[in-house]
Order: structure tokens, then sequence, then C-alpha cells
């Protein structure tokens, strides 16, 4: 199964380690953002909002996974939705595989409980993980932050990039 990756799914060691999977290519999604408006147990996550086509998009990596990968990869993700994002792929090649993607409705500012405005510094050392280190800056800045969500410091290291 060919998956978009846009967060901590860009990290090849959690793809290797967790799911079987293995990176095929760098990909854009068109007319989305990343935006941490997904509320988790305790913290906020990744996820992707709706913005105009003619938008830069939201870079990922196409990923391919057996099929016990992705039952465990669907497992690991709920409250996302598994939405075909096949048509949205910039330069993406008509006779490749249907691409998927996991996204959750995300959370307007009202809905964010107060004691859930934060990210965990090891989940964005995550999704980092996977991006190359002189992108990183350009990640973070394209990546939409709610005003008042703050980082929780821990001693996560970042993972070395592919």
């Amino acid at each position: 199964v060919r998956v978009f990756g846009y967060g901590s799914l860009l990290n090849p060691k959690t793809l290797r380690e967790r799911f079987e999977g293995k990176i095929t290519a760098d990909a854009t999604l068109r007319g989305y953002q990343r935006t941490f408006r997904k509320e988790g147990r305790e913290h906020l996550y990744l996820t992707l909002r709706e913005i105009e086509p003619d938008g830069n998009g939201v870079w990922g990596t196409l990923f391919d996974v057996t099929l016990p990968g992705f039952a465990k990869l669907a497992r690991t993700e709920p409250g996302y939705d598994l939405l075909d994002v096949t048509d949205g792929l910039a330069g993406y090649p008509a006779d490749a595989p249907q691409a998927w993607c996991f996204i959750a409705p995300p959370l307007g500012d009202e809905k964010i409980p107060p004691a859930k405005m934060r990210i965990r510094r090891s989940y964005l050392n995550r999704c980092l993980g996977g991006v190359p280190e002189p992108e990183r800056e350009l990640w973070l800045a394209e990546t939409e932050i709610p005003s008042g969500v703050t980082i929780d410091e821990d001693e996560s290291p970042v993972l070395p990039a592919r």
C-alpha cells in the first residue's frame, strides 16, 4: 500500500522499524498545509488542513508498506481518516499506484482544550528526523502552530535525517 507521510511518517527509522515501510519518493500534496490541530491524549499532533490549491502544498514522502504493516499503521493513527490523495500529488504519474494519507479533521482555535495546548518535543523531533537538516527551518516555518501552543521541553534528540 502506498502512503503519503508528512509528519512522524517522514522518519525512515519509524517506517522501517514499526511498519516495515520503505520510502519510494519525495512528493508534494497540493491544497493542504501541515498544522498542529489534532488532539491527542495530552498534546497536539500534526494533521493537514485544506488551503487554496494554488499554494505550495505540503512536502512529504511516499512510502510503501506491506498489508500487515499497513494494518499496524492504521491502528496507530486513531482519529485520522484515511483519504485517497492520488489526484492531489504534484507530478504523480497517472499509472502509479493509488496513494493514501491519514488526515484528521483539524480543531479550530476555540476547540483546543487549554490543557492540551502543547506539542511534545519528542514527537516534533521524530517528525524532524525525516526532514533533511538544511530544510528543517523551512518545514517548521510552513507548519501552522496555533497561537499560545508551547513545546514541552525534554531531552529527546532529533534523529538523523535520511
